[in-house]
């Protein structure tokens, strides 16, 4: 009797705290990056987006973790005008979006893709960038 009330508060209580542990472990998170850009170096970021960041971005999704992954550039002037807003699969993917897998396919050649980041770290300038996590609601 005793072990039967026992099983019961169980799944009363512990199976719901489980589905939702594994409910959250799998809802999407986005992952927006705020950069302090030079204005004079936003056009070189935008050209290398288009060329080596977008394509690489399609690449990066086949592999599932990553879902979509946009960037902004404030059109009036901000201090923090450039944004990049990736949505992953869940909070481990955050680590492992499929990025740098998907770089080395489209650029097995590591010394393109050092002069490739070497042009992104130019643009970007050394500037502050904010890192922030969001879920979404509703969904």
């Amino acid at each position: 009797m005793i072990r039967n009330a026992l099983l019961a508060l169980a799944f009363v209580f512990v199976l719901p705290l489980t589905v939702l542990a594994q409910e959250e472990e799998e809802q999407a998170v986005w992952h927006t990056i705020r950069y302090q850009v030079d204005w004079s170096r936003v056009d070189s970021l935008v050209t290398l987006i288009e060329t080596y960041d977008l394509p690489t971005t399609e690449e990066a999704k086949k592999m599932g973790n990553l879902l979509e992954r946009k960037w902004l550039i404030h059109i009036q002037g901000t201090e923090w005008n450039v944004v990049l807003m990736e949505k992953v699969r869940s909070w481990e993917a955050v680590q492992n979006t499929g990025m740098e897998a998907a770089r080395r396919t489209l650029y097995p050649d590591e010394a393109t893709r050092d002069e490739i980041q070497a042009g992104f770290n130019w643009a970007f300038g050394g500037g502050a960038h904010r890192d922030e996590f969001f879920r979404e609601v509703g969904n």
